[in-house]
């Protein structure tokens, strides 16, 4: 099983993916042990817990009374219909984990509605959740399903704020040992029955026709061959595009459940298919080269802004890379799986942080407790700065910087805003400082890693070296979206083309480069920041013909097709490799998202973040992975007084993370001329 992780001791039983979850009979098999309450008389009890629970007796309906976690204990209940008095009514248990009967953990959105819905225990308490927890476990109730179940808005006292600091912790072990996960996508709508019906199909075809040996760069007419595949605006297709893009797949919860699970099927009003599956037709799709097929179509074809994979593609592959290195003994550590999962959702944004630590490499061993009497703001400085700290690792640095998009105003700088939306994912930056990319570059060349903190003045101080300035910032490089229309993308050729012959203009005004390279090296390599596909550096040779590629562009900006563009590139001597190297080129530059061309006062260009000017200064902090660009702050110096003695003056602001062609292993390092670094 894909992400069984769990003691081969807890086998589960593979739930079907058929349209109904298999009902058992856990009253033969599993004897429900009594909760604590109910085996203590009520009026008997001298507990402070029964004397509120008998006190608010008295007085009517009123919201039910939790009775307390032991340490290492969590909740589990069952719900029934209650037809008499049509509502739902639950009953608890609490146990520990060496005592658990066998219970179905919940995976599921929350919701924007409210806690709006009542489910009684008893007939005068009664707990408030959303709609869709009521949903899910109405769900539950009419498969047929006696066991009990885990879910988060019942089985945490969500006004107990010590409780869920708590809770929180155990959160990974309560899907491990769970017998089974239900991933709850919502009710059937957009013709989600088919789109289920479609992922089946499509894991039997890709097997029928192994498909996952097609090469990626085929033709449109190899891959017509398959039933599936012969066009991309069929009924199934569209269906399964808007099963992709249900919320459940963006929560950010639900990468740790679904890593962490042993068996999971995912349901969407009463049909079921399990999670493999999905896995297994995204992985296939994304690997492959077809994953435009599930490209959301705009109505306006013009509109490049929507066109692009569904949001559920990349969770489900983050899912599955995550279970990859944790099967591989590999796990990452948290600071990385903040940056590898930016633009997941949540509800409390605290949980962007809180929702990874079961899975993090530090798990059971964290720098700080979770904290939801914190504001979100003090929640993200707090953990970045003591797990840069602890971990005497920048990673997180690398994200932050007012030059990157930001929501959060009040945080400091040095700060990285977790709670960031993506519009694409062109606009997910890849942050140079990512465990991927070690060995790859190592502007901070040798030294340690020299970082700690003012904590009253919220202050984060590194050791560094500035080095140079910003001198030029070009314009963006215009984007051009894939479109079958190839007349489409003409506009977007056009701009573009104009923008490389203006770009190539301004690197040859920088000759001879400090490092020595022609003009076509340091131009390409810029551009890619000298990461090719694989996250490797290219090797010589990789890109020698450049003007091939340029000469590509601008052929295609007249064709009415790809066999046109083809077959006249063919007229004009460009070869089936130069087209594979055009194409390596391509794919190798998202990773630079939307980041800025620039050149310094030495000579030097570079890619900086969205958002950064003339006169910012190219600074190389000792450990980092690349330079930083910083801008002097316009707030008070640092007093004298003890706290602040040895550091320096002034103070800066972090503008971001850049790439700087010739200074990414170490050269610009100048040794004895480093100092503090502080930044606000």
């Amino acid at each position: 099983m894909l992400f069984q992780t769990g003691s081969s001791r807890r086998k589960a039983a593979a739930l079907g993916s058929g349209p109904e979850i298999p009902a058992v009979d856990l009253e033969k098999r599993h004897p429900t042990p009594p909760s604590r309450s109910s085996s203590l008389p009520p009026e008997r009890s001298t507990s402070p817990w029964n004397k509120v629970k008998n006190q608010l007796k008295r007085n009517g309906d009123h919201r039910f009374v939790y009775e307390p976690l032991a340490p290492g204990q969590i909740r589990l209940v069952r719900v029934k219909h209650d037809f008499f008095r049509s509502r739902l009514r639950g009953e608890f248990i609490n146990a520990s984990f060496d005592s658990l009967p066998k219970y179905r953990a919940i995976s599921y959105c929350w919701g924007n509605g409210g806690a709006t819905e009542r489910i009684w225990f008893g007939d005068h308490e009664y707990l408030q959740v959303t709609k869709s927890a009521i949903a899910v476990l109405g769900a539950v109730i009419d498969s047929g399903s006696k066991e009990h179940v885990w879910i988060d808005a019942l089985c945490i006292d969500q006004e107990n704020t010590a409780e869920k600091n708590s809770q929180v912790l155990l959160m990974g072990d309560i899907y491990n040992a769970a017998a089974s996960t239900l991933g709850w996508l919502g009710e059937a709508a957009d013709d989600s029955d088919r789109a289920i019906s479609f992922l089946k199909t499509l894991r039997d075809e890709m097997e029928k026709y192994d498909i996952r040996k097609l090469n990626p760069l085929h033709k449109q007419s190899e891959v017509a061959k398959y039933p599936s595949f012969k066009e991309t605006d069929t009924p199934d297709w569209i269906a399964l595009q808007k099963f992709l893009q249900r919320p459940w797949f963006t929560r950010i919860w639900v990468i740790q459940e679904m890593v962490l699970s042993v068996n999971t099927v995912v349901m969407c009003g009463r049909k079921t298919v399990k999670y493999d599956v999905l896995i297994s037709v995204v992985w296939t799709l994304a690997s492959r080269g077809l994953i435009n097929f599930t490209y959301i179509r705009p109505k306006d074809p013009k509109d490049f802004a929507q066109f692009q994979p569904p949001a559920g593609v990349e969770g489900i592959l983050a899912t599955f890379s995550i279970a990859k290195h944790r099967e591989a003994r590999m796990p990452h550590s948290l600071q990385e799986l903040l940056l590898f999962c930016r633009g997941f959702e949540a509800t409390d944004n605290r949980d962007i942080i809180f929702a990874l630590l079961g899975i993090a490499s530090e798990s059971g061993n964290h720098v700080l407790p979770p904290s939801y009497g914190s504001s979100v703001e003090e929640v993200f400085t707090m953990w970045t700065r003591d797990l840069m700290i602890s971990d005497n690792l920048l990673t997180l640095l690398h994200a932050a910087g007012i030059g990157n998009p930001r929501v959060l105003k009040k945080l400091p700088s040095w700060v990285p805003d977790l709670t960031v939306k993506f519009e694409s994912s062109d606009a997910k930056t890849t942050v140079f400082g990512q465990k991927a990319f070690a060995g790859l570059y190592k502007a901070g060349g040798a030294f340690e890693v020299s970082v700690r903190s003012d904590y009253e003045r919220n202050q984060l101080i590194v050791k560094g070296e500035i080095i140079d300035t910003v001198d030029y910032v070009a314009p963006p490089r215009p984007a051009v979206r894939d479109h079958e229309e190839v007349s489409i993308m003409r506009p977007d050729r056009i701009r573009r083309n104009k923008w490389a012959q203006d770009t190539m203009a301004l690197i040859k005004s920088l000759l001879p480069y400090p490092t020595g390279e022609s003009f076509h090296d340091v131009y390409w390599r810029t551009l890619i920041a000298n990461m090719d596909l694989d996250m490797t550096v290219p090797p010589p040779g990789f890109f020698d013909n450049f003007d091939r590629y340029i000469e590509w562009d601008e052929l295609a900006v007249d064709c009415k097709s790809r066999d046109e563009t083809r077959e006249r590139g063919e007229a004009a001597g460009i070869t089936l490799e130069d087209r594979v190297k055009h194409s390596k080129f391509d794919f190798s530059t998202p990773h630079v998202g939307n980041r800025v061309l620039f050149t310094t006062s030495f000579g030097y260009a570079g890619l900086g973040p969205p958002e950064f000017e003339k006169g910012d200064l190219i600074c190389i902090v000792h450990g980092a992975a690349a330079p930083f660009l910083l801008r002097k702050s316009t707030g008070p110096p640092i007093e004298d007084d003890e706290s602040a003695e040895g550091q320096e003056d002034q103070t800066y602001v972090l503008v971001g993370e850049c790439y700087i062609h010739g200074l990414m292993d170490g050269e610009g390092m100048i040794v004895g001329q480093a100092r503090d670094i502080v930044l606000v």
